[in-house]
């Protein structure tokens, strides 16, 4: 992962934060506001608005996916998703997995 140094804080793009968490694009985008009320988002405004994610953010929502896939693997009514759910768990900072479990194309400008 390459981090963006942008005063004292380490930042990733929203981009960077779906891939390495193996998730939808979506899956972030609802969790923006939850993120900026507690300080872990930079709004820069260039050409068009980028938004930055803090380490500690980043931290807080690969804890929060690690929980939420570690609670499906144990799920008895998801016995047949099991294996399914233990992969997204392994995919998580390998980037180059997401085109696997999402058989989409990547967005490279992320607008919200």
């Amino acid at each position: 992962m390459t981090y963006i140094k942008i005063g004292n804080e380490e930042y990733l793009t929203v981009k960077d934060v779906y891939l390495n968490l193996c998730v939808a694009r979506n899956a972030i985008s609802k969790k923006i506001k939850f993120l900026e009320k507690n300080g872990y988002i930079l709004r820069v405004k260039n050409k068009r608005s980028e938004i930055y994610i803090s380490r500690k953010g980043y931290e807080k929502l690969k804890e929060e996916r690690i929980q939420y896939l570690d609670k499906m693997i144990n799920d008895e009514n998801n016995k047949g998703l099991r294996e399914y759910y233990m992969n997204l768990k392994k995919a998580i900072e390998k980037p180059e997995l997401w085109d696997k479990f999402h058989e989409k194309s990547i967005i490279h400008h992320i607008v919200f």
